[in-house]
């Protein structure tokens, strides 16, 4: 059986031209196996499906954590749940008070940047000064939102679609008077030894959940029918603050599904119908009528959203045990 790694980061897929040329090598009717390597995005959204599908190929698909999207695929060794949950245990943390008197009201934590992020980091800056505490993780690459490889990977975004002055945006990123508040880049993640535990693993960002209210996450998996929860939405469940999301159609309804609340009692959550600039858009009209809202009824907020983000707690607290066993 011929094996085939599908390399994505985000909603790109890395490799399609490396994948295009094994299954070129392949017969009618062989045995082929993709790999995603424990990631989730959406397979059909990506092109996967679509090119591997032009070839005669008994396929089956193993490490693939999305389990809301169908494909016509055996699978072999997936598992619907991300991997980021069993990881969680590594920096759970006492109970971190959510109080309406905080500094900010909102936070938001860039690392990879690409467009969609670096649009709304962009936004969160000009818009809404004053209101969020933001971190930009660095990179010692060249700039992630600048496509560099367009013959070779298949990106589900473009610059176009998010900014109307790429160039204006470009030179601002260049010059961005946004630091890492944890002192990170990137690179942090896989070359510090201790990731898996200690310092690194235990998110360095939690020690500033006491600053904000409100997480903004920007997930990982964002275009398409997928669902993969990552250490992005997590985090905030364990340090206890409520959520925003940017993420793919129907993550809050499929949070819901997994067994954790949402904020729909204590603000519109219709944003979750969309995706991209429009899901953005939706969302960004929610922060102006939060940010805009007066401290005894933000106050009221926060207060209601005590019992929501103890459950959500809690549930993390509960698959840590059912995976890990302890």
């Amino acid at each position: 059986m011929l094996t085939i790694p599908i390399q994505v980061s985000g909603d790109v897929w890395n490799n399609r031209s490396d994948v295009k040329q094994l299954l070129d090598q392949t017969v009618s009717g062989q045995q082929i196996m993709l790999d995603l390597c424990s990631e989730g995005p959406s397979l059909r959204r990506l092109g996967v499906t679509e090119l591997v599908d032009q070839y005669n190929l008994n396929v089956s698909i193993t490490r693939w954590s999305n389990g809301v999207e169908s494909v016509p695929y055996q699978r072999v060794f997936c598992n619907a749940n991300s991997h980021f949950f069993p990881m969680s245990h590594h920096y759970w943390v006492d109970e971190t008070p959510n109080k309406a008197s905080a500094e900010f009201r909102f936070a938001m934590f860039q690392g990879r940047g690409c467009p969609s992020r670096n649009r709304i980091l962009y936004d969160a800056y000009h818009v809404w000064p004053g209101k969020f505490l933001l971190s930009k993780m660095h990179s010692r690459h060249a700039k992630s939102w600048i496509d560099t490889s367009k013959n070779t990977s298949i990106s589900l975004e473009s610059l176009s679609e998010w900014f109307t002055d790429v160039d204006a945006a470009q030179q601002w990123f260049e010059n961005c008077p946004i630091n890492s508040i944890d002192n990170r880049v990137i690179q942090d993640q896989y070359q510090i030894p201790e990731v898996s535990s200690g310092e690194m693993a235990r998110s360095l960002l939690l020690n500033h959940y006491r600053r904000f209210n409100v997480e903004l996450v920007c997930e990982t998996y964002t275009r398409g029918k997928c669902f993969f929860p990552t250490e992005k939405t997590i985090r905030p469940m364990v340090g206890s603050r409520l959520l925003l999301v940017y993420g793919p159609i129907d993550y809050l309804r499929n949070l819901q599904n997994a067994g954790f609340r949402t904020f729909d009692t204590l603000w519109d959550e219709s944003y979750d119908q969309y995706e991209g600039p429009i899901r953005w858009k939706k969302m960004s009209e929610l922060i102006d009528n939060l940010a805009s809202m007066p401290a005894p009824q933000w106050q009221n907020i926060v207060e209601k959203s005590l019992e929501i983000t103890q459950h959500n707690r809690n549930k993390v607290r509960q698959i840590i045990r059912d995976l890990k066993g302890i």
